[in-house]
């Protein structure tokens, strides 16, 4: 069941890509075209087309991780913020004015299925459940 869901994220993520770089040149390369109509055809095209069908996941946090790297990667690249910036996910987020992905993932009524399993057992043991251990976003997800 859980490699079914894998495959299903994996395959999402592909799609996901396929339309941002399909965008890439007439888009995201673009001056003239201000970051916040870009950033409303990301959500409008790329998450839209990444979380479809998200009512019926149940993520592990390997699958977590993998939509917490996704989006950031790809407001980087929009913003034509480089890894050797070394800005974070949240400083990231806030400059495109936009929403973690948990957000995202919420608000499609998805809450009540994140099994997150794997986490659950960090949660009891260092009462971390959200947290990436790392930098000063305490709520993780970003």
């Amino acid at each position: 069941m859980q490699l079914l869901m894998q495959m299903s994220l994996n395959h999402r993520i592909s799609k996901a890509s396929a339309a941002f770089g399909k965008l890439y040149n007439r888009l995201w390369q673009r001056h003239e075209i201000k970051l916040t109509t870009k950033v409303a055809v990301y959500k409008a095209v790329v998450l839209s087309v990444l979380l479809s069908g998200c009512k019926s996941w149940t993520l592990l946090c390997r699958n977590v991780k993998q939509l917490k790297s996704f989006h950031p990667l790809c407001l980087c690249r929009i913003c034509r913020i480089q890894w050797t910036d070394h800005i974070p996910n949240t400083e990231v987020l806030s400059r495109c004015n936009i929403s973690s992905i948990k957000s995202f993932v919420l608000n499609a009524n998805f809450a009540g299925l994140v099994t997150c399993l794997e986490c659950l057992m960090i949660e009891f043991q260092n009462n971390s459940f959200w947290s990436t251990g790392t930098g000063p976003s305490s709520s993780g997800w970003s």
